[in-house]
This record gives C-alpha cells, structure tokens and sequence, in this order.
C-alpha cells in the first residue's frame, strides 16, 4: 500500500473534491483519480460513492478513515523519531585530550562550546599520546588536543594552534644541574636518559630524539615513560633525567627542577586536531569556535605563557 495514496484519500475525505485537492497536492485530477481507484483495487472495496454533482465517504470509506488517519499518524511519528537520532548520532563531539593539556586547556574549551555550539553534545576522553594520534586518523575521536611532533597526519588533519612552550631539562630535586642557569644538551651523554616510550608514544620518542639530538650525541634510553606522571615520578625516585615541556613546572615543581636547554631550537606546540571531513560530518558551529581559541597558522601561533 502506498502511504501517500493513503494520505490523498485523507486529504481528499476533507473537501470532497478531486479538483480541489488536486491543486492541493500539486498533482494532475487523472493522476489523483488513478490512486485512489488503485487503493481501491488494493482494498477491494469502494471508499466514495460519486455521481455527477456529488461524492460521500461508503461504509468501508468511513471506517478505512479513522485506520488512515492512524497510519499516517503513525508514520510520520516513525519518520520524526528516526531524524532525531540520526541528528542527535551527528551532533556528539567526542574530544580525546593529553592529560596535563587538557588540565590547562579543557575548560577554555568547555566554556567556548557552550557558548558557541550548544547544539554539540561534547565526550571528554583522556588518552596517552599514542593512542589519541591513533584514534584521531581511525575517526574514534573527532578532536585531539595534543602536542604536534611530526607531519604524519599534516595533510589528514587541520590545526589549531594553542601556545608554544620551550623544553627544559627535568631532573631530581638536589640534582648538579639544578641550579644552572642552563643545561648542554652534550651534558646528557653521561646522563641516565629516560625516553618516551618508542611502542606507545612513536613520535613523540622520534620528536623527543630529534630534541636532544640523541643519534649525534650518541644518547641512549636507559629507561622509558608512557605519560608525563609516570616521568615526573621515575624521576622523582631518582632513576634518571629528562626533557619536558617548562609550563609542567607549574604542577610538577615540588616533584623535580626544571632547567632550560642552551642552544635548543626545540619547541613543544601544543595544538587541536581534527580531520577535515569531520566538519561536514558532524554540522554546527563547533570548529569556528575552536578556531577562535588560537591560531591555525604554525608561524603566528601564541608563546609561552608566564608562570
């Protein structure tokens, strides 16, 4: 049975006038004409009785109405219940995040998608590096705020820049180096060296070598860290000395001293992430408002703050 026969005959019992509701439905006299008789055929009954001045409604007619109007009822709200999931499936943002970024940056974030996008229902996910990067290219999550430390996903991906920060030396409390006023990267070869973690953080161990300019110095991991906590506490115990972002000095102070690096172009930039065809998967305002938290240009993005 064809649902929109169903509701011209519903349309058609409120006027008696095929020429009328023809108008109505933007469609010929003859061709309203045929779907009603196929309905009738459909149902083997007579729903009008018609003579040349006039037409009424039959028994089965009125009695086929009320099921009708039922049936379109029922439909319709079918159909409106659909389109409501389907929008509400394409309005979840799900944001995965570095620990200790998101700790700075999150409710920035939180606050500007409230304001600007609140049609968005947004997930938090706290992920190591490894696997937001990993998430983020397999569309798990839709953004990423991360740190960049390569051009893996450079053409996959659109930035937005939050700020700069420098790399310092982190070593123990009561360390040598901890009253320097900076560190050589060559004072690392003699060092105990902890690296990030080559399996579940791959770039960041690459970046992270880059850094210190390992392979040239001949510096080589005497141990390994999956997340900035772990570090902070290896190194708290002792067993080694490391490189991080300066603004963790502000959480993890009281943990470990924090000494700039002499003569290293090495800079952390801490960014969001999101793959172009996310934004015309998920509609709404949600990407003009994470634009506006920074810069999507790496030459003009914000410095360090100070602490």
């Amino acid at each position: 049975m064809q649902i929109e026969y169903v509701r011209e005959f519903v349309i058609l019992t409120t006027n008696m006038s095929f020429s009328e509701t023809a108008k109505k439905l933007f469609i010929t006299q003859s061709a309203l004409s045929r779907h009603i008789t196929a309905l009738e055929d459909e149902l083997g009954a007579k729903l009008f009785e018609r003579d040349t001045h006039s037409m009424r409604l039959t028994d089965v007619g009125r009695g086929f109405l009320i099921d009708a109007q039922l049936l379109l009822n029922a439909y319709d709200s079918a159909l409106n219940r659909v389109d409501a999931i389907k929008s509400s499936s394409k309005r979840i943002l799900r944001i995965g995040y570095l620990y200790d970024a998101g700790r700075e940056f999150l409710p920035r974030i939180s606050q500007i998608l409230a304001e600007k996008a609140a049609d968005i229902t947004v997930q938090y996910r706290s992920l190591e590096y490894g696997e937001l990067m990993n998430q983020l290219l397999e569309h798990r999550i839709d953004v990423a705020l991360t740190i960049e430390t390569s051009d893996r996903a450079r053409d996959k991906v659109r930035r937005v820049y939050l700020r700069e920060d420098n790399y310092c030396a982190v070593v123990p409390q009561g360390h040598p180096w901890q009253n320097r006023a900076q560190v050589e990267l060559s004072d690392f070869i003699d060092q105990k060296v902890i690296f990030p973690d080559p399996q579940a953080m791959g770039d960041m161990n690459r970046y992270f070598s880059s850094a210190l300019n390992a392979d040239s110095l001949g510096i080589r991991p005497s141990g390994y860290y999956r997340d900035i906590p772990s570090l902070m506490f290896q190194i708290e115990q002792g067993e080694g000395v490391s490189i991080a972002w300066d603004h963790h000095s502000c959480r993890y102070g009281d943990m470990a001293a924090f000494v700039p690096l002499a003569n290293s172009n090495a800079r952390c930039r801490i960014c969001l992430m999101w793959a172009h065809k996310t934004e015309k998967d998920i509609p709404g305002c949600w990407s003009q408002a994470l634009c506006s938290l920074g810069q999507t240009d790496a030459k003009d993005f914000p410095t360090k703050k100070e602490h």
